[in-house]
C-alpha cells in the first residue's frame, strides 16, 4: 500500500508517483482515495467545546460510515480534550483517529491531520465549530458538481455563550463569521487578501490540491500557538492553492456554527486577538506585494516607519479608555510589532551592509 492507505491501482491508466514519501506535482495523476471525505479536526485545550463538535459529527446524515472518517490532531492539549474525544469515539458512526502534533500552531495541526487523512475531500474543522446534520453530504455533492473547485466555504454563524460586548458589530468579523447575500453558490476572486475567501474552520479543501501545496511550498504563518494569537495561516494556504489554477467557491448550503465561550468576549481577549490579526496581516501584505518573505530591507523599513506614522497620528486614542478605541489601539500596536519583527528578520537574512535598493 501507498501512503495514506491508498491501495496500489490495478488499472493500467492509473499512475501514482511517490518520491520520499511525499507527492509533488500531482495535477495530472489519478489517485484512488481510501475515503470520500475526511474531517480534519484540530484541537488544543478545548474541553469546553470539543464534546459539542463531536456530537454534531455523530448525527451527520446522507453519508455511509465507510465513506468518511474523523482525524483529530491534538496540538499539545493539557486539559481533558483527548479524554473527551476518546469518550465520544463510540458515538461517531465512522472511523475516528487521533494524531499528535508537537509543534504548536494551528497550521502544523491542520497539516498533520491532512497528511494523515485518507479522504479525497478534507473538511477543515476547529475545536469550537459544529456542523449542520447534512453538511458532509452537501459538501460531497458540491465537489462532484464542480471539478475545478479546490476550496469551498459555507455560511458560518457565530453562536455566543455569553453576553455580547457593546462593540460586537465591529469585532464579529474576527470570529470568522461568513454570510453573503443570496442562496446560490458564488465563485470568488482569486485574491490573497480578499476577505471573502473561505478559509479556516467550516471550509472544505480538495486533498489533491492541499497535499501538493503542503509537499512543495514553504509557509510563513503558523496561526494560533497556545496563548499566541497569530492568524491568516489559512489564507496563506488558500493563496498557494489558487496560484495553481484551482477555483474557490462560497456555497450557502454548508452551514456551520462557531461557538464563542464567554471568556473570548472579554476586553483583554478582544485586544489580543486584534493585535495578533494585525501582525499577521503585515506578512500577508508582503507576500502579496513582493512574493517573498521576509521582504527586502527597504520594503521592511518602509513598512515599519509607516506603522510608526500611523501610530503617532492617532496618539490621542491611546489615552481613550472606551472599548472600541482600546481594541483599535491594540490593532495598531500589533501592526507595529509585526512590522518591526519583519524589519529585524530582513536584516538578519540580507545582512547589515549598506543597500542600494
Amino acid at each position: 500500500d501507498l501512503p495514506w492507505g491508498i491501495p496500489v491501482p490495478n488499472d493500467p491508466d492509473q499512475v501514482i508517483y511517490v518520491h520520499r514519501g511525499a507527492y509533488h506535482d500531482v495535477s495530472g495523476l489519478k489517485v484512488r482515495w481510501g475515503r470520500k471525505i475526511s474531517v480534519c479536526l484540530t484541537a488544543h485545550n478545548a474541553a469546553d467545546t470539543i464534546g459539542q463538535v463531536l456530537d454534531s459529527l455523530a448525527v451527520q446524515q446522507g453519508v455511509r460510515p465507510t465513506d468518511w472518517e474523523v482525524v483529530v490532531a491534538d496540538n499539545n492539549s493539557s486539559d481533558r480534550t483527548v479524554e473527551i474525544v476518546k469518550e465520544k469515539q463510540a458515538t461517531i458512526p465512522c472511523t475516528l483517529r487521533i494524531v499528535r502534533e508537537p509543534r504548536q500552531g494551528s497550521f502544523f495541526a491542520r497539516r498533520s491531520a491532512a497528511l494523515s487523512a485518507e479522504g479525497e475531500i478534507l473538511a477543515i474543522l476547529d475545536d469550537d465549530m459544529t456542523l449542520d446534520p447534512e453538511w458532509l453530504r452537501k459538501c460531497l455533492r458540491f465537489f462532484d458538481d464542480h471539478a475545478k473547485a479546490a476550496i469551498a466555504g459555507g455560511r458560518v454563524v457565530v453562536q455566543s455563550c455569553g453576553a455580547l460586548p457593546a462593540c460586537w458589530q465591529d469585532v464579529r468579523w474576527m470570529f470568522g463569521e461568513r454570510a453573503y447575500m443570496g442562496n446560490e453558490a458564488i465563485r470568488l476572486e482569486d485574491s490573497i487578501l480578499d476577505v471573502r475567501q473561505p478559509c479556516g474552520g467550516g471550509t472544505a479543501v480538495r486533498a489533491l490540491a492541499a497535499l501538493e501545496v503542503y509537499a512543495g511550498e514553504s509557509f510563513h504563518l503558523s496561526g494560533r500557538a497556545g496563548m499566541g494569537f497569530g492568524s491568516n495561516e489559512d489564507i496563506e494556504l488558500a493563496w498557494q492553492i489558487l496560484k495553481r489554477g484551482w477555483e474557490s467557491w462560497y456555497t450557502p448550503d454548508l452551514v456551520s456554527r462557531h461557538l464563542i465561550p464567554a471568556v473570548r468576549l472579554s476586553d483583554q481577549y478582544l485586544r489580543r486577538l486584534k493585535a495578533g490579526i494585525a501582525a499577521s496581516c503585515v506578512t500577508m501584505e508582503s507576500l502579496q506585494e513582493g512574493g517573498l518573505y521576509p521582504p527586502g530591507r527597504r520594503m521592511a523599513v518602509k513598512k515599519f516607519w509607516w506603522a510608526i506614522l500611523c501610530w503617532s497620528r492617532n496618539i490621542r486614542e491611546i489615552f481613550r479608555r472606551d472599548q472600541p478605541s482600546m481594541i483599535e489601539a491594540a490593532g495598531r500596536r500589533g501592526r507595529l510589532r509585526g512590522s518591526f519583527l519583519q524589519m529585524v528578520e530582513s536584516f538578519r537574512i540580507y545582512g547589515w551592509r549598506p543597500y542600494l535598493k
